[in-house]
């Protein structure tokens, strides 16, 4: 059997026939690997369902009146949640994990091509046509360059 791996320092590897006979390679890292927080969520304002939103939080004055200042806060805070979620929408919070190959090159790329793409739609003449295309063509390239590199 013969293995090659690139041994770094924050790295173990182990190699456990476990009365097989086959060989498993079991690569446990010794740093932590960074999770991406989730996103906060977020609502869709401009398609917002008022009438039920007014129906549903209804604060009431026996909410407010009646016991502490936190009890009454956190009933109103509920009210209005719920009524929110019942009638805004809201995007999907799915975690977008980050490509490893992107790299500060792609993001100037990316960026130049979003300026062309926003001139040429707000003003499209042939000539901002051209300079779209001359933004989008080096990107595309320095994408898939970084793509096949990793």
């Amino acid at each position: 059997m013969l293995s090659i791996i690139a041994i770094r320092s924050d790295m173990e590897c182990s190699w456990k026939p476990l009365g097989s006979d086959h060989f498993s390679v079991v690569i446990s890292y010794a740093t932590p690997i960074a999770c991406v927080t989730p996103r906060q969520p977020r609502w869709k304002f401009d398609q917002v369902d008022w009438e039920t939103f007014r129906t549903q939080a209804d604060i009431t004055e026996d909410m407010v009146s009646s016991g502490s200042i936190d009890e009454a806060v956190s009933l109103v805070t509920s009210c209005i949640l719920s009524a929110a979620n019942n009638a805004i929408s809201q995007p999907s919070s799915r975690v977008r994990f980050p490509k490893p190959w992107w790299n500060e090159e792609c993001q100037m790329a990316k960026k130049d091509q979003n300026k062309a793409w926003n001139r040429f739609r707000r003003y499209p003449t042939p000539d901002n046509m051209i300079a779209f295309n001359k933004a989008r063509a080096p990107a595309r390239k320095i994408h898939r360059q970084r793509k096949r590199e990793s």
